[in-house]
């Protein structure tokens, strides 16, 4: 499936910061399990690469999380698609 035709089906009324949270944590999800498998070989640098690459994910949804609360307290939310 096409990424545009993928994103063109999130409703645009949702908030920006929102969307891009999930995302980061839907990509997280691999990464994770990389770093399950990576462990349990025993491959400590591809273990160190797949954590350190959900780290940046952490801390992405993380960003998403705050930006979100202060578009909230602002009352200034920044919908998906400027359409909405």
């Amino acid at each position: 499936m096409n990424a545009y035709r993928l994103l063109a089906k999130i409703p645009p009324h949702l908030p920006r910061a929102w969307v891009f949270g999930v995302i980061a944590w839907i990509s997280a999800l691999p990464f994770m399990g990389i770093a399950i498998l990576f462990s349990m070989a025993g491959w400590k640098v591809a273990y160190e690469f797949a954590f350190a690459c959900l780290g940046g994910c952490t801390l992405w949804f993380f960003a998403c999380v705050l930006v979100y609360a202060l578009e909230k307290a602002t009352g200034n939310v920044t919908p998906w698609r400027s359409d909405a």
